[in-house]
């Protein structure tokens, strides 16, 4: 008796040739991910020895990634989840920046939220350079941090909420929009106009030019906390706040301006040259400015 020969079904042979396929991919995933490692090994070994980790390996990054495809993303993904070393992660998350594609969005948020959301960071400077909705996705839901917030501005996201607006114009520095805006964005404003005057906050990443812009704003719009503001820093012997006092020309202004000159002579003489330019100074001004400087 012959047994009978069952042909196999159209399904049968699409699984086979799936599986098959799938095996080819995880072979080849497998060997691509082996070159990687030996290579991000090398790129960070070199760095290590250079001034430990101070550089130079940004070239190296760069040649090596021009030679990689999107078929490199995931294998650098592994490497990148399961690598203990800093110099190999700082390698493999600027090689994924490199590339540009989006899937590295979520891990890349999340190591940079591990180091705390250091503006200047390897991940950081990746993200910038990824998919803009990709890296949207993946750090709304870091929104409350400022270095998040301002990320975000940067790759044109718009704010949801008016608080979400004034805090963006806070780390922007547009204090002229912020002071005209809403009840709730100026609410953001006198808050930090506030935590400035008593020292509780510190501004942006250039201090100075911040505090001076806002100084400003509020000598525009004849404002009486810039002589408090200005007088936080006179102490400091700045320049600047003397400037904005003597333009604001106000007896309150004066004052804050006698009571800060100090002792020594260069500073003193600065603060009386400023008391002297405003066009014109009462009578009474004089004598009082005249015995503070004896």
């Amino acid at each position: 008796m012959t047994r009978k020969t069952v042909a196999p079904t159209w399904n049968a042979v699409s699984q086979s040739v799936a599986l098959l396929k799938e095996d080819l991919r995880k072979a080849q995933l497998a060997q691509i991910t082996q070159k990687l490692e030996k290579e991000v090994a090398e790129i960070a070994q070199r760095d290590r020895k250079n001034s430990f980790g101070g550089g130079g390996h940004e070239s190296a990054i760069r040649s090596l990634a021009s030679t990689l495809r999107s078929e490199a993303v995931e294998p650098l993904l592994h490497l990148l989840g399961r690598s203990t070393s800093k110099h190999e992660m700082r390698v493999i998350v600027e090689l994924l920046g490199e590339l540009g594609d989006g899937r590295a969005a979520p891990m890349i948020a999340q190591l940079w939220m591990a180091e705390g959301f250091q503006r200047h960071s390897s991940p950081a400077g990746s993200l910038r350079k990824l998919e803009k909705k990709a890296v949207v996705d993946a750090l709304l839901s870091h929104i409350d941090s400022d270095e998040v917030l301002s990320l975000l501005g940067e790759l044109g996201w718009q704010p949801q909420t008016p608080l979400q607006r004034a805090r963006l114009m806070v780390l922007r520095g547009t204090w002229e929009s912020l002071y005209t805006a809403g009840p709730e964005e100026k609410m953001v404003f006198d808050k930090v106009v506030a935590e400035l005057i008593s020292g509780s906050r510190k501004l942006g990443y250039h201090p100075m030019n911040d505090w001076l812009s806002l100084a400003k704003c509020l000598a525009k719009h004849r404002d009486s906390r810039a002589i408090e503001l200005c007088s936080a820093h006179l102490l400091g012997r700045s320049g600047h706040a003397v400037e904005i006092l003597t333009l604001l020309g106000s007896r309150e202004a004066f004052n804050a301006l006698v009571k800060a000159l100090p002792e020594e002579e260069s500073p003193r003489v600065a603060i009386a040259d400023a008391l002297s330019r405003w066009s014109v100074l009462p009578t009474p001004w004089n004598q009082e400015l005249r015995a503070a400087l004896s």
